[in-house]
């Protein structure tokens, strides 16, 4: 497993795997596939967050981030973000997504239309080879980001406000 979350309400969790992405209920609610690939092949899956009203689950393929209804599993739409995926985080009020990824890429997206907010590639203070996890605080106002630099693992943290 290289990401987990849990739904806001706490009564499912999302798990990737590099070839699968699910919804695995607690107390018997039921485990939903959101998205498979075939295993040892080229394409990856990493990144899972919910919305905070728990209805969407995004999930980072490949280039590709997939929005998937949690109570259907069926997706809502896709946003290709061009670079190798392995953090997705939704923003607290659920109006931004930010994706990060294997070549140093960390965007900021709308969440509703999938429009380009803010590319922070060229904003970091380092020149990161790759961003692994992303969360940001309860106000959104930071957005705290694991990355590698120079093969060392490091974190960075960017005021949103």
């Amino acid at each position: 497993i290289n990401a987990i979350a849990f739904s806001p309400d706490g009564s499912a969790i999302a798990i990737s795997r590099e070839y699968m992405a699910a919804l695995i209920g607690i107390e018997g609610n039921p485990v939903r596939i959101l998205a498979e690939t075939e295993m040892g092949g080229e394409v990856s899956i990493s990144g899972v967050s919910f919305s905070p009203d728990g209805s969407i689950c995004a999930v980072g393929i490949d280039t590709t981030i997939g929005f998937y209804d949690v109570a259907t599993g069926q997706v809502r739409r896709r946003l290709e973000h061009g670079h190798g995926i392995e953090t997705v985080s939704y923003s607290p009020q659920g109006s931004t997504l930010v994706a990060g990824g294997t070549d140093g890429t960390l965007t900021l997206y709308d969440a509703s239309t999938c429009q380009l907010r803010r590319d922070l590639s060229s904003s970091r203070r380092k020149r990161f080879r790759s961003f692994s996890d992303s969360c940001f605080s309860a106000d959104g106002s930071v957005l705290a980001i694991a990355g590698s630099y120079s093969g060392l693992k490091q974190a960075w943290i960017y005021d949103n406000t």
